[in-house]
This record gives C-alpha cells, structure tokens and sequence, in this order.
C-alpha cells in the first residue's frame, strides 16, 4: 500500500509580498505552471483516489493532494516532478507531504512514515516522529487467526 497526504503553499519568493505589476506576473506565471503541470498530467482536481487541488485561499494559492493505493505505479514519480516544479520556479513555496509504503523498506521500513518537506526552494525528506512506527502507534500488528493445514 501506498499512503500519501499532502499540502503545498505556492509562493513566488521568500519575500513579504508587497504586490505590484512584477510580482504579479511572476506569481501568475507560477501559478500557470502549477495548473498545466497538473493538466498534462491528469492531476487536477479528479476528486478520486488519488485527489489533486488546486485552489485560491484568502489570496494564497495551495495545492492539496493524497491518497491511499495498492502500489506506487506512476503517481510517485509525477507527484515529485510536481513538487520539484514548485521548488524550482517558487522557492518561496512551502509545506509538506506524508507518506509510507509497505513495500519500501529502506532507510525509514515500512512501518514508519516519511515526510518530504519543501521550504525555500529544497525538497528533503525527514523521518516522521508523531504517527511512526506505524505498528503500534496507529495499528496493531497483524494476527494470522486463520487455522492453517485444517479442513473446514
């Protein structure tokens, strides 16, 4: 299973936004990106599993994205493209995407979750210290009850 949770602010700079006809420009150029990245790649807003939105808040711009899938397939690749993007053109964007798979095993396992954190232009990831290990902070570990080598 593939488990994501995510939220990004979409800024042009680290700087206080003062307004005017540049940062205005740039900010729309941005925030163009962001709306055809998503397009070419069938992201936007599909409201299913997985789910992409983009969407303006209070004058701010945020993208929110998860979901919950059986395997990585394609979508792991696409949501880094996407945040490497965020990173390259807004450096002053910022948030955070949870995730874990219980095929990866290293370096985290695959009973923890990782956060891949943006902030000023760089994408790291961290080890998440509030819902890791997973087993037994939000789950118990898995009891095989079924009777093996017995016939009904």
């Amino acid at each position: 299973m593939y488990e994501f949770h995510g939220w990004v602010c979409i800024r042009k700079s680290v700087q206080e936004d003062m307004g005017g006809v540049t940062s205005t420009i740039f900010h729309d150029m941005l925030v163009g990106a962001v709306r055809d990245r998503l397009a070419e790649q069938n992201l936007d807003d599909t409201g299913h599993n997985p789910f992409f939105r983009f969407t303006p808040i209070n004058g701010e711009w945020f993208l929110t994205f998860g979901g919950n899938l059986d395997h990585r397939t394609t979508y792991e690749p696409l949501i880094h493209d996407l945040l490497g993007l965020i990173a390259r053109e807004g450096p002053g964007s910022y948030g955070l995407m949870y995730w874990r798979d219980d095929e990866y095993d290293p370096p985290a396992g695959a009973e923890n979750f990782q956060v891949l954190v943006l902030a000023r232009g760089v994408l790291t990831t961290r080890f998440d210290p509030f819902l890791s290990p997973v087993v037994p902070l939000i789950q118990d570990p898995y009891v095989d009850d079924e009777p093996h080598g017995q016939a009904p």
